[in-house]
């Protein structure tokens, strides 16, 4: 895990957008448009996949579950989740995050109260955090 102080996320609403790469965590009620955690996703070393897996798109899940450990040990100190991810279906980190989640993780499924797909790469810091405030205030806006 990187090197982050948790007590900045405890019991706090927080904004996580989640690719295969990397995911950025910022805090939803802060005036500041720059994460306070980055966790990058760590590649196994000396894994032979198949070039028809690669081919295919399975060798991007080599790794993944440990991905998903870390950045579900972390949101389960957050009070809320907004959870950001890019691309559809099976291309979707997030969308896999969150069904990891509901599967092994299930306080911190229970903890994302926002999901949405926006596009990630294209978007700097604060133009996600600014998606993120209208999503999560639309969702409260609508319950």
């Amino acid at each position: 895990m990187n090197d982050f102080d948790i007590e900045q996320i405890r019991n706090r609403a927080v904004i996580a957008a989640i690719t295969h790469d990397e995911t950025r965590v910022w805090l939803l009620n802060d005036d500041s448009q720059h994460p306070v955690f980055r966790l990058s996703r760590k590649e196994p070393d000396h894994v032979h996949v198949r070039q028809a897996q690669a081919h295919h798109g399975h060798a991007s899940e080599i790794g993944e579950v440990d991905y998903f450990h870390e950045i579900a040990d972390i949101l389960e100190n957050a009070s809320t989740v907004v959870l950001l991810g890019h691309g559809t279906g099976k291309a979707n980190a997030a969308d896999r995050f969150e069904q990891h989640v509901r599967e092994h993780h299930k306080l911190v499924a229970m903890k994302i109260a926002v999901s949405s797909n926006v596009n990630i790469p294209a978007m700097g810091d604060a133009d996600i955090v600014t998606r993120a405030r209208r999503e999560w205030k639309a969702s409260v806006e609508l319950s």
